[in-house]
């Protein structure tokens, strides 16, 4: 049974879409300042696949998501790879998966943001669990430019 999924909001106050695409991993919204200086950008959300065989392709269509953005980008979600080894509180890697990743990555010419708050994103919830970090966001240059002010965490939790 297929679990997950994307959720992309924004305040229409600030501001305007100009496009929106759906994929089978992400969802792009190409954005546009409310404000004088009309800032274009793309955010696109994704959800990548848990299955080994689909990563191919999910790695293909992050790099169709870059070609098609509008001005700078931010691509953020759950992208089911490790990064690094430090990702991941166990021995068991798939440095081949590993490797794909990061070569797309940097053929994209994207950065990684800090995300503060936790060093791990997932568990199998087992008495010794497996914790891996699979939630991240990546940007190009201009946009970590553009947004110099940005910061990436979790909000603080209300009692």
């Amino acid at each position: 049974m297929p679990r997950g999924g994307i959720v992309v909001a924004w305040s229409r106050d600030a501001w305007s879409v100009l496009r929106i695409d759906c994929r089978q991993f992400s969802v792009t919204i190409n954005l546009q300042s409310s404000e004088s200086s009309g800032l274009a950008w793309s955010l696109a959300a994704v959800y990548g696949p848990v299955l080994d065989a689909l990563k191919p392709n999910f790695l293909a269509e992050l790099r169709l998501v870059q070609e098609n953005s509008t001005g700078v980008l931010l691509i953020c979600g759950d992208f089911n790879l490790i990064y690094q080894a430090a990702d991941n509180n166990k021995d068991r890697l798939n440095l081949a998966s590993m490797r794909h990743f990061r070569r797309s990555l940097d053929a994209m010419g994207i950065e990684e943001l800090y995300v503060h708050g936790r060093l791990y994103t997932w568990s199998n919830g087992r008495r010794l669990p497996t914790m891996e970090r699979i939630d991240r966001a990546f940007a190009i240059v201009q946009w970590l430019e553009e947004f110099a002010d940005h910061r990436c965490g979790r909000y603080p939790r209300t009692p």
